[in-house]
């Protein structure tokens, strides 16, 4: 009997339990519920009286709703965010308005100044939205806030850090956003991807911003950081500009080359072979003959770039490569950059049945 009445009693609490956690659910999902409605409705209201300052049809009418602007945005945080998010709203798309509105939205934007505003609200605010809030202060340009976003590296919390390093990389602040990328070294939950949009999103000098990061190496003095992830942090570097073609970094590019790290010797032919100029001829070409399949592969569209008589002689020899995925776009390459069809022709009548077949094949799907 006392069995018994102990599994009943077990039961009973677990039934109890499960009722409790579905009533906590229910409680929970009504207050996001609640903050999601609130919020669009802030978020509508925002949008409204900066509509209304903007097609205001006098100045004394306009001057009547900017008061009002000015007035809802102070109430709380959360309207002073969602007033800030119009406003980004509408400079982004600034293209599709008038020179008159144009006008009217800088004229608000100064008269707002939601800059020391923001940087207030970090104070009382969790992490998250202090997050969010560098994120807004990142897109209004705020140079007056690279204080306190720098303070934001140091914290403890990833989201935090990492929205921080992003507003630092679109105002353009070098120094923070070196400091972000030194931290980073330990971080290995980030992804490469974060780099890239960390690097397509600054607005300051590429070229200084690289330059700075490659002469910063670690040593016994700064033990945060880990020289293995700063060699990789490197390679991610460069991949992120590659695009950029900036000349001014060749000589890092061509050292990096030169050296013994596969991933950046690879990364350091791509970035050559995108800016393809004549100085980086001789480079390109040695990494033609390199072991490294991947780096003989990514010399071959700088050399169709630069297109001499070199550059095209180099191109039909590793028509020949032992890897089909080369021969095939060197093939490419030369069909493209061979105006005259000298070594195109050349290869089509020479012995080398693989060379021929890929020029061929290239040939017959243009």
């Amino acid at each position: 009997m006392t069995s018994e009445l102990f599994a009943i009693i077990l039961l009973i609490s677990g039934i109890v339990l499960i009722l409790l956690e579905m009533l906590w659910l229910y409680v929970l999902s009504q207050h996001q519920e609640e903050y999601l409605s609130r919020r669009n409705d802030e978020t509508k209201t925002a949008n409204a009286l900066l509509d209304a300052v903007l097609g205001s049809p006098s100045p004394h009418a306009r001057e009547s709703e900017m008061r009002n602007l000015e007035k809802t945005a102070a109430q709380s945080n959360e309207m002073l965010l969602c007033m800030v998010a119009a406003f980004t709203r509408y400079n982004k798309n600034r293209d599709k308005l008038s020179d008159e509105r144009k006008h009217v939205l800088d004229e608000a934007l100064l008269r707002f100044d939601p800059v020391p505003k923001l940087i207030a609200a970090m104070k009382h605010e969790n992490k998250y939205t202090q997050a969010y809030i560098c994120r807004c202060l990142g897109d209004l340009k705020a140079k007056d806030a690279v204080p306190e976003l720098r303070d934001c590296l140091k914290s403890k919390n990833q989201t935090l850090r990492y929205n921080a390093g992003m507003a630092l990389s679109a105002i353009g602040d070098e120094e923070g956003v070196l400091q972000f990328l030194m931290l980073c070294e330990n971080e290995k939950d980030y992804s490469p991807r974060i780099f890239y949009e960390l690097i397509s999103k600054y607005s300051g000098n590429k070229v200084s911003l690289i330059r700075n990061y490659f002469a910063n190496e670690p040593d016994e003095n700064s033990p945060y950081r880990n020289p293995d992830l700063y060699d990789q942090m490197r390679v991610t570097l460069i991949h992120a500009v590659r695009n950029d073609r900036l000349t001014e970094l060749k000589d890092i590019y061509i050292e990096g080359f030169l050296g013994k790290l596969p991933q950046l010797r690879l990364a350091c032919v791509k970035a050559m072979s995108a800016i393809g100029t004549m100085d980086l001829k001789k480079y390109l070409i040695i990494a033609t003959r390199d072991k490294d399949w991947l780096i003989r592969l990514a010399a071959i569209p700088g050399l169709e770039k630069i297109g001499d008589t070199d550059s095209l002689e180099t191109l039909a020899k590793i028509t020949t490569d032992e890897q089909w995925w080369i021969r095939r776009r060197a093939a490419e390459a030369l069909v493209r950059a061979d105006v005259k069809m000298l070594y195109v022709e050349k290869i089509i009548q020479e012995y080398d049945r693989f060379a021929a077949d890929a020029v061929k094949e290239v040939l017959y799907k243009m």
